[in-house]
């Protein structure tokens, strides 16, 4: 447990001690501390939702309040001949061979080969039309309903988020605390919290 502490800390050594402590409360094991493994996967989580999900939701949220028609998709597919532990799930940038379709056709199954055309689809009419069509209805994401697109080998689903709750962790009540403990710093005395 002590471990996955200073991996938090050195991961977020820009944060007040007040920001430190919530994240620890946010991701920490709290049933299992000493589960290594279960550790890694939340130290990834946190830096995956504190520096690539939660601030794209943030800036798909932007240009929707702009009334910018707003696509939102999540690569979720982890390549089968990934060099990576498995804990580390899909890194970001993943996606790209699949877009490119640069996939080598020797190390990557035949639903692999499939979801790379699909994607190159997708990204081609979206590029050329503003709209992926794609052989799934895929909703704009907006505000009030942030709608992605799941794309992985077999059927892709529209769901709702992504990680909905963590990202109003980090796009909302972090920023919240944040500003309350500076002002509290600042002499003002009262502090409370809405979510």
């Amino acid at each position: 447990h002590d471990e996955f502490v200073d991996y938090i800390q050195e991961l977020f050594k820009d944060r007040t001690s007040i920001e430190l402590e919530a994240i620890l409360q946010e991701y920490s094991n709290h049933e299992n501390p000493d589960d290594g493994y279960g550790n890694q996967k939340l130290v990834a989580s946190a830096a995956g939702d504190a520096y690539l999900i939660c601030p794209s939701r943030n800036y798909a949220d932007g240009w929707s309040r702009l009334g910018l028609a707003t696509y939102y998709y999540l690569f979720s597919h982890r390549t089968l001949s990934s060099p990576w532990s498995d804990w580390y799930g899909v890194r970001h940038t993943d996606e790209i061979e699949y877009v490119f379709g640069t996939l080598p056709h020797d190390t990557h199954s035949e639903e692999e080969i499939s979801l790379s055309k699909r994607m190159m689809e997708l990204f081609s009419n979206f590029a050329r039309d503003g709209k992926p069509d794609s052989d799934c209805e895929w909703e704009m994401y907006t505000v009030a309903n942030p709608k992605f697109m799941r794309l992985e080998t077999g059927d892709w689903n529209l769901e709702y988020g992504p990680r909905a709750r963590q990202c109003s962790f980090w796009n909302g009540y972090l920023p919240k605390l944040k500003e309350k403990f500076e002002e509290k710093r600042c002499g003002i005395e009262e502090v409370t919290i809405i979510v």
